[in-house]
């Protein structure tokens, strides 16, 4: 995140200009550590369900297509219904924090331009990090591991 906020020009350009990116990944940052503990379990929850389930499915599939298919889907309806993932917020939620303190992007808050910075690391961690892991490891041992297991009990 580090690298990517700082380093690379892909969020501030070499001048010193904003690319689109920065707000973006601010407003990603302020939504995602916003969320009740509730809310981030269940979204954990079904994260990490249909990931399971796509790496379960593509396990099955014996031709590439099939496996591609079957990894593409339930990964498609996770990103696109907004469910939460702990490691892939262990990315976004720094990366927006760190794109929020840099003083380019102060500069555009401070010119009404942008939304501020209200997610912090205490924040990340608490309300997003901690109920998001515990929904993942529910989705995923409990709701695809345990009911494998339970079916395939011989």
């Amino acid at each position: 995140a580090y690298f990517i906020a700082y380093l690379s020009g892909l969020i501030f350009d070499a001048a010193g200009g904003t690319l689109p990116y920065a707000s973006a990944t601010v407003n990603l940052a302020n939504a995602k550590s916003s969320l009740g503990f509730t809310e981030a379990f269940l979204r954990g929850v079904g994260c990490n369900w249909l990931v399971c389930l796509a790496v379960f499915a593509a396990a099955a599939s014996t031709e590439t297509a099939g496996k591609i298919a079957a990894l593409w889907f339930p990964t498609m309806a996770f990103v696109a219904l907004g469910m939460e993932h702990c490691i892939a917020n262990m990315f976004f939620i720094p990366l927006g924090i760190l794109t929020g303190s840099d003083p380019r992007y102060t500069a555009l808050v401070e010119a009404g331009k942008a939304l501020p910075l209200k997610a912090d690391f205490y924040s990340f961690f608490v309300s997003n990090l901690l109920p998001v892991t515990l929904g993942n490891i529910v989705g995923g041992a409990v709701l695809v591991g345990m009911l494998y297991l339970a079916a395939n009990k011989k």
